[in-house]
């Protein structure tokens, strides 16, 4: 399985791009607030919590929302004989302790999508 942006890299773009770039408007936002610089969460972990949660807020159930990480729950549990924190599926909304909870839950991916590199991923639990 490959990313989106791996797979728009095989594809030759016309000189200029599809899309040129002198035909955007740069507009730079500031909120004040600035970032920790000390990330600890991967970007993809939370892209995928992102993509999760919305689909949870555009209604769709829990169950569809989070199919892939809860198939991955599933092998987990199977290979490693451990149980998974039930207080991890408790996601109410965008509060923080959801997305914290969503975050955890995307961890258990890895486990669905590629086992070879499961059993070198951080231990979920702990994320």
């Amino acid at each position: 399985m490959v990313s989106v942006t791996q797979l728009a890299r095989t594809y030759k773009q016309p000189y200029g791009g599809y899309l040129p770039v002198r035909t955007f408007t740069k507009k730079q936002f500031d909120d004040g607030i600035e970032l920790s610089t000390n990330e600890n969460i991967l970007p993809q972990l939370v892209g995928l919590a992102v993509d999760y949660l919305t689909r949870l807020c555009q209604n769709q159930s829990f169950e569809t929302a989070f199919f892939i990480s809860l198939r991955g729950i599933d092998n987990y549990k199977a290979i490693t004989n451990q149980s998974v924190d039930p207080s991890m599926m408790e996601i109410n909304g965008l509060d923080d302790k959801s997305i914290i909870n969503a975050c955890r839950l995307a961890s258990f991916d890895v486990w669905y999508r590629n086992l070879a590199a499961a059993r070198t991923f951080k231990d979920p639990k702990l994320i």
